[in-house]
């Protein structure tokens, strides 16, 4: 028994006395405090589940165990959270390098990715209540129009502040914006609004994802309106817009304490810091792939650039949107059935204000032109133009023309103008063989403050040769007779009778030229308005030709004797109307002037158009 205590004794001296301990061996490493060897056991760390590894007090870091169950295998203890232990392959170290050794992909904040490196910051993102009252007095974050709302005193819901909409005109349009993420679950939203405007004509029209969910005008003191947003991301817009006449009230529109109970909080999810990273720098790779920062302006020849407020493309290749191989600048394809394939939307309804501008360079060809519109199929149309309440569908301006001259207060399908001497033409419409079809048609009235004049060839020339004008609508027909024994009976044409109305109200006139010795002639209708009798004067015998000329009420016009042309001012025009001088019939005279009139226009541009000239600036071109 001595024995023992004294070889135990021997033991404890010694393991207080050494820095190693060795088990199976005599001979430790000196960098280990416990040394383990043997060719038929191993280390038995603590095994235990997962509920009783929770549980351990106070855990050291560096504590090590053997989990189980649930993804069982080694896990430590690393301080703040039970840190499992890598048993594979995957991630291997080269030196001071460290690459993934197998096929699979890398997943951040995801563990199913679907690239070779997938970031999901979703699930990590901060979920915080969107709130802004502009209190701040300012618009951040939301997005306006130009023109633009403003933040003001004056008029709010809660606090001071809110926005208001700009000051615009007749059919014009300001609006406010703002972007936001939802997450799962989507999140209920409110706002309050307030509106003075001309009612059931000018809106505050709110907007989802460019959707109208609901307007209101007229004089409305502040409302809040709520509403519920689906999980993504959600454009909120607020439009003012206006009709093309007439304002009341204040004419505008409020927003105020817009606030959405659930967003994702913006915050990064990639850094790359290599020295050259700045504000506006874009990520650039080489022909190996090695990427840094760049300043856009440098970072290609194939790039879209960004310059202060502007964005271009610094290529001379062509843009294509739904196709991957454009033929032209803007190339466009896609199907819009029912809608718009290219939409311009100018909120601006100042003067000189348009939604498209085409030009094309100076040219001696008829064969080019600043806008072309081509539909293939049938019953299409090439260009359609419309309009709001008052104005034209399609304007031409021909030289001298302004739009001044478009008459206020119409409706106009097409419009063409032209002021310069007689060469001009507002609208011209052709036809290469007049035995078919029409150079002109109108289904309906045709009205003229000039003349009405057919262009006829003559050995000097083309003569105008003028209508007969009249303050009621005839239509006309001429014919022959003969009489036998002092009478004869002309029955009218057939289709002409269609197209005339005769009546005892609306009496036919027929006015009868004799071609021969006679007592005279006179004409006696027929009760039924289809024909006339010719007979001689005093029981005249004769058997003479004679002529006729027939007027009648052309059919559904019948009444018509003047009108008021509502296109001209109603007022006395008489007193601003003047003489006309006559056009002139002499050939020489008319290509003298014509060339007069071709040398001064190209005197006022500078000289011949040609190659080495300028374009004339379109007189509607924007500055």
């Amino acid at each position: 028994m001595k024995r023992i205590v004294f070889l135990l004794l021997i033991l404890v001296v010694y393991l207080q006395s050494v820095a190693q301990v060795g088990i199976g061996t005599l001979n430790p490493d000196s960098s280990a405090i416990l040394h383990l060897e043997s060719s038929r056991s191993g280390l038995l760390i603590p095994r235990m589940i997962k509920s009783d590894r929770d549980n351990i007090p106070s855990p050291a870091t560096g504590l090590m165990i053997f989990q189980t169950d649930v993804n069982p295998g080694f896990y430590f203890y690393n301080g703040n959270d039970w840190m499992p232990l890598a048993g594979d392959n995957d991630w291997l170290f080269n030196g001071e390098h460290i690459y993934k050794a197998n096929d699979g992909n890398v997943g951040i904040g995801t563990d199913s990715p679907t690239t070779l490196l997938h970031v999901d910051f979703s699930q990590y993102a901060n979920i915080v209540a969107f709130d802004d009252g502009f209190e701040d007095g300012n618009l951040s974050p939301f997005a306006s129009s130009d023109p633009a709302w403003f933040v003001q005193n004056a008029q709010a819901n809660g606090g001071s502040y809110a926005a208001q909409s700009a000051d615009i005109s007749d059919n014009e349009t300001t609006s406010i914006s703002v972007n936001v993420y939802v997450p799962a679950g989507g999140s209920d939203f409110n706002f309050a609004y307030k509106v003075s405007s001309e009612e059931n004509y000018d809106f505050l029209v709110f907007y989802i994802d460019g959707n109208s969910q609901e307007q209101w005008s007229g004089d409305v003191d502040w409302t809040v309106y709520s509403g519920n947003l689906s999980e993504g991301a959600h454009t909120l817009e607020w439009r003012y817009e206006k009709d093309g006449s007439v304002s009341r009230n204040d004419d505008a529109a409020w927003i105020d304490d817009i606030h959405i109970d659930r967003v994702y909080e913006l915050t990064p999810v990639f850094r790359l810091v290599d020295g050259m990273q700045a504000d506006g720098k874009v990520l650039m790779s080489d022909a190996d792939g090695n990427a840094t920062w760049q300043d856009p302006e440098n970072a290609g020849v194939s790039k879209w650039i960004q310059k202060d407020e502007d964005i271009y493309n610094a290529n001379s290749g062509n843009v294509g949107i739904g196709l991957t191989d454009p033929a032209y600048k803007l190339h466009v394809q896609a199907g819009a059935s029912g809608s718009y394939l290219l939409y311009v939307d100018n909120l601006s309804g100042d003067e000189n204000s348009y939604g498209i501008y085409g030009r094309v360079a100076s040219s001696n060809s008829f064969h080019s032109a600043g806008i072309l519109g081509y539909q293939p199929g049938d019953y299409a149309i090439g260009v359609l133009g419309d309009y709001g309440i008052w104005g034209a569908a399609v304007v031409g301006l021909g030289w001298g023309a302004v739009l001044d001259s478009l008459p206020t207060y119409t409706d106009i399908g097409v419009y063409g103008a032209a002021d310069y001497d007689d060469v001009s033409t507002g609208i011209y419409g052709y036809d290469p063989d007049p035995s078919e079809g029409y150079a002109g048609y109108f289904d309906g009235n045709l009205a003229v403050t000039g003349t009405k004049s057919a262009s006829v060839p003559t050995s000097r020339g083309n003569q105008l040769v003028y209508s007969v004008e009249s303050p009621e609508i005839w239509f006309e027909d001429f014919g022959s007779g003969k009489l036998q024994n002092g009478h004869a009976h002309i029955r009218l044409d057939d289709t002409y009778l269609e197209t005339v109305y005769i009546d005892h109200d609306h009496p036919m006139h027929v006015f009868v030229q004799e071609q021969g010795d006679c007592n005279g002639l006179y004409v006696i209708p027929d009760a039924d308005g289809r024909g006339f009798t010719v007979k001689e004067k005093q029981g005249g015998t004769s058997s003479i030709p004679f002529s006729y000329r027939i007027v009648a009420k052309r059919r559904f016009y019948q009444d018509h004797r003047f009108g008021i042309d509502m296109l001209r001012p109603l007022e006395n025009n008489l007193e601003k109307a003047k003489y006309h001088k006559p056009f002139s019939v002499d050939l020489n005279q008319a290509k003298k002037k014509r060339e007069d009139l071709k040398r001064n226009k190209y005197k006022a541009q500078n000289g011949p158009l040609s190659r080495n000239n300028s374009a004339p600036k379109s007189k509607i071109q924007p500055e």
